[in-house]
């Protein structure tokens, strides 16, 4: 992947270096078995999030800051923060949940 910056607008392209162009992977593909790709898709990344999820709040639980647990995900103290804040592990019984916010 290539990254050009041209007037403060950043714009990522990609390019295939082997492999069939695009257009044939297309029309080789039939319809179920796109769909049937998406499906296992949205699992493993269903998979992965729980496993992100999971990572946070056993990083929570060792003492890690927000700063270190920010950087380990390649986003600010901040945002990691404000997207993982109610993650909580129970250490003694190996569960994770998400605690939600109480009512303002």
């Amino acid at each position: 992947m290539e990254t050009i910056t041209q007037h403060d607008a950043t714009v990522r392209t990609s390019t295939r270096v082997d492999g069939p162009p695009a257009s044939a992977i297309v029309d080789a593909v039939e319809k179920d078995a796109a769909l049937e790709r998406i499906q296992q898709t949205a699992s493993e990344l269903r998979k992965a999030a729980t496993a992100r999820d999971e990572a946070v709040a056993i990083a929570m639980a060792q003492g890690c800051t927000w700063a270190e647990i920010g950087a380990a995900l390649g986003v600010s103290a901040q945002a990691a923060h404000r997207r993982f804040r109610w993650h909580r592990l129970d250490p003694d019984q190996a569960e994770f949940w998400v605690e939600p916010p109480l009512p303002l």
